[in-house]
């Protein structure tokens, strides 16, 4: 596998946060979204565009062939937010078929629950008590489970907040 970098739900705030860093230093991009025009407004000719519903593993998986690592920042309206688990658990599949050798998963803190300890730190018990924490938490799970299966290494990368330009569509 080359240096390429996948990111799936290149379109979001953190997606697109991620394309530009990743452009900064040069690596080259395939971005992936359900919404090709979308993408090619959001990137115009800055990476690869490849879209897929991360539903479909078979697409997904060809979306990602080439890519030695993927950035999975997929974001749900909150009526939807049990979709979370669902898809990451698709994109880690289709991950593992394309031959990805690393992938994180773009989280939030919600799988946290109540803070226990100040500040909070990356080993904080995961107990959530909401449905979007459940959700995260299920997600989460999904990506350590799936960590070392067929040559995948797994991250999970918890973020406090989305911010910024391109966070109109952001709910954790």
């Amino acid at each position: 596998m080359g240096d390429r970098v996948a990111i799936l739900g290149a379109a979001g705030a953190i997606g697109r946060a991620c394309a530009d860093e990743f452009e900064r230093r040069g690596t080259p991009l395939t971005v992936t979204g359900r919404d090709e025009v979308r993408l090619a407004h959001s990137f115009g000719d800055r990476a690869e565009i490849r879209a897929a519903d991360l539903a479909d593993i078979d697409k997904t998986e060809a979306a990602l062939r080439g890519a030695g690592a993927a950035v999975y920042c997929a974001g749900h309206p909150c009526p939807q937010f049990e979709q979370h688990p669902v898809l990451a658990r698709s994109a880690l599949e289709a991950a593992r078929r394309a031959g990805v050798s690393r992938m994180v998963v773009v989280s939030s803190v919600y799988s946290y629950g109540h803070p226990r300890t100040s500040p909070v730190s990356a080993d904080h018990r995961r107990e959530p008590e909401t449905r979007k924490g459940r959700c995260r938490r299920q997600q989460e799970d999904a990506a350590l489970e799936a960590d070392g299966r067929g040559g995948l290494r797994t991250a999970v990368l918890h973020l406090p907040g989305f911010y910024g330009p391109n966070a109109d569509l952001s709910s954790s």
